[in-house]
């Protein structure tokens, strides 16, 4: 049984313009199943949908089954506590979602002290654990420091901290490297898979980058406008006859390519992929 099952997911706005379209996905335990595409291609959509953050003026129609609960069908209220039970997320800028006026160990025993009731001082201890295993060294000085003391690294890998400390089973991650450099981008995704193996949960991860999500993730989704046009195992990302995905891959910078101008999706490749789109 899959950890989460997406079936015909529909996101519309109130006006009635449609932003996803008859999504199926699903993610099993200890899996990384990655959603790439183009920016608006609804992939952060969906992902909000499943953690129950969607923004007010856009309804979900389908359904969002968690091994049996329908969480499409939950309250405010129950839907809060679910993402404190059992959701960890981490976005792609960890400073715009850190609070710049308290310390790193403030933000990160909040939902502790808050949501388990847990004392500072049992809240501190877990922490610490966790600052050890997501690679934060001396944490009893560090998480005295605050956000803009830290390196963006250095913040996320706190901001992973924070996801895992109420031990959930879902960890929804929407393109947590993106605004780090190279070496750190492969810091934290090797971070991320580590703790997937280990703890045997499940992880969404959103990304622009095939070659990421090809090493990262254990299968892929492809989302164009709303819609997913292909699914494969993320070790065969290369083998996809998809012309979209074919095309993407076409458009990465390139050694080989040297100076050459970097390939772009066609007027006329996009003219076929929206009437593949709309016929379904």
């Amino acid at each position: 049984m899959s950890l989460v099952t997406v079936s015909n997911l529909t996101l519309r706005t109130d006006a009635g313009d449609v932003i996803v379209s008859g999504i199926d996905l699903t993610i099993g335990h200890g899996e990384i199943v990655g959603v790439i595409g183009e920016s608006g291609s609804g992939k952060s959509m969906t992902l909000k949908a499943i953690a129950g953050l969607l923004p007010t003026g856009i309804n979900a129609n389908g359904s969002i089954d968690y091994e049996g609960t329908e969480l499409t069908r939950l309250s405010r209220r129950a839907y809060r506590s679910f993402r404190d039970r059992e959701l960890g997320i981490v976005y792609q800028d960890p400073r715009a979602h850190v609070n710049p006026v308290h310390t790193v160990g403030d933000f990160l025993t909040e939902a502790l002290r808050t949501n388990r009731r847990m004392s500072k001082k049992d809240a501190l201890a877990r922490i610490y654990a966790l600052c050890d295993e997501v690679g934060i060294t001396d944490p009893e000085h560090q998480l005295r420091a605050y956000p803009y003391q830290f390196s963006g690294g250095m913040l996320q890998r706190a901001v992973i901290a924070a996801a895992l400390a109420t031990d959930p089973r879902l960890i929804l991650a929407d393109e947590p490297t993106t605004a780090l450099d190279v070496t750190r981008q492969a810091e934290v995704a090797a971070l991320l898979r580590r703790q997937v193996r280990e703890r045997g949960i499940g992880m969404m991860f959103i990304t622009h980058d095939l070659e990421l999500a090809a090493a990262l993730c254990d299968r892929v989704y492809v989302m164009y406008r709303g819609v997913i046009v292909d699914e494969f195992p993320a070790d065969r990302i290369y083998e996809s006859r998809h012309p979209y995905t074919q095309a993407l891959l076409s458009a990465r910078p390139s050694l080989e390519r040297g100076q050459e101008r970097l390939a772009t999706i066609s007027d006329e490749l996009r003219a076929e992929i929206d009437e593949e789109v709309a016929g379904r």
